[in-house]
């Protein structure tokens, strides 16, 4: 085989592919032998099918098959060899390959490729943009250390009502005359969160109120929404507007939310045993992860400034018409009309591509493995960390 290349213009080249009997006699042959094994022919057994019918039915159709096979990967192979930078895949050109399998034993097929633009090298030391340190600041580590204390806080029992306890208790429900309504509900080891709770008058009758004490509840004002209230009196909310808006509550137990204590077991609980083992080391790592959480954060707006400088700034020039055929060729959906609309679209993302490899080779940038499982652990770690999940809980990856 022989491969030829000739510039249609400086964006786009056409590579010829020319092919002999003997390029492609070999494969075309085999090809033809394992039809034939594998042919199911009324009237012959499995592998005894003439080669003269097996040639007759399927010899133009392998022919074919295994010429642009050849001269496809020989295209591939030229470019590879010859160190060509490409944009997309080569097209079969629109202007050639009218060939005759017919009656010829010798073919010339042709490729269109559309070239990688080169880029300039445009990075200096006047190319300058901020990256955003995350701080943490007094009212961050404040939150940050709110949030882990209440994360692993615990409900403890206590004697009388302060404010915004948990409690459990009986609804009853109420007739006109304030007495227990005769086939009414009574809703034993019920729960109520003081702090859900709508209505503040309902809130003042609860202060100070003891284990044992009865509350008299407007339940509609004390919660408005009807499918609570209907989990709260163990019914179904189709059903709460037949109900008694008055309700008394025998208050069976309080409890009061306590932060978890910066101790060592809370330490153990969010890093792992022995990992801090007091207070400033406890900070050190709520500083480090703080600021890891939003390193990424200010590493996207970094990338996306400089991506948007780039587009502003550094132009390519790019092989359109074909890039528009190989966009069309390769998605069976999409029309050049469409295609046009969005262009400018693609057009942004192919020379984004070009520039950012041209920068990675510039500068010797690769991506190992190892790398990637890092980052991508990261990622998990934080996300775990945000629901609660101590850091030694993360599994390692294998």
């Amino acid at each position: 085989m022989n491969v030829t290349i000739e510039n249609i213009d400086e964006l786009s080249a056409v590579v010829s592919v020319s092919i002999v009997e003997g390029d492609y006699k070999e494969v075309v042959t085999k090809s033809l032998k394992d039809y034939r094994r594998k042919a199911n022919i009324p009237g012959f057994r499995a592998g005894n099918v003439p080669m003269g019918m097996i040639q007759k039915m399927y010899g133009k159709s392998v022919l074919v098959e295994q010429v642009f096979n050849l001269a496809h990967n020989a295209v591939r192979s030229y470019i590879q060899d010859e160190k060509i930078e490409i944009l997309g895949e080569p097209l079969p050109y629109e202007h050639g390959n009218k060939l005759d399998f017919e009656t010829d034993t010798e073919f010339v097929v042709k490729y269109e490729i559309g070239f990688s633009p080169k880029v300039e090298n445009f990075i200096n030391s006047d190319l300058k943009f901020n990256l955003l340190v995350p701080a943490f600041n007094d009212m961050k580590k404040a939150e940050l250390v709110d949030s882990i204390r209440n994360e692993h806080g615990t409900f403890v029992a206590v004697e009388s009502i302060e404010a915004t306890e948990n409690l459990r208790g009986t609804f009853v429900e109420l007739a006109a005359d304030g007495t227990a309504l005769e086939g009414g509900i009574n809703q034993e080891n019920a729960l109520v969160a003081l702090q859900v709770v709508k209505d503040d008058a309902v809130l003042a009758a609860f202060a100070g109120k003891t284990v044992g004490d009865v509350v008299l509840i407007n339940m509609k004002t004390a919660f408005p929404n009807d499918s609570d209230r209907a989990a709260l009196l163990g019914v179904t909310p189709e059903v709460i507007d037949s109900i008694s808006d008055t309700f008394s509550y025998t208050i069976a137990s309080i409890e009061r939310f306590t932060p978890g204590e910066l101790n060592q077991e809370l330490f153990n609980k969010v890093f792992g045993e022995g990992v801090v083992v007091d207070e400033d080391s406890f900070y050190a790592k709520l500083n480090e992860y703080y600021v890891s959480t939003l390193a990424p954060e200010a590493d996207r707006i970094l990338y996306s400034e400089f991506r948007e400088w780039v587009a502003e700034n550094v132009k390519l020039d790019l092989p359109v018409d074909f890039l528009k055929r190989w966009l069309v060729q390769r998605n069976e959906n999409l029309t050049i009309e469409e295609l046009d609309e969005s262009f400018t679209h693609y057009v942004a993302s192919f020379n984004w591509e070009i520039i950012r490899e041209s920068i990675f080779a510039r500068f010797g940038v690769e991506i190992t493995n190892a790398e990637r499982i890092e980052t991508a652990r990261a990622i998990v770690y934080n996300q775990f960390l945000q629901y609660g999940i101590p850091h030694h809980m993360i599994p390692e990856a294998e």
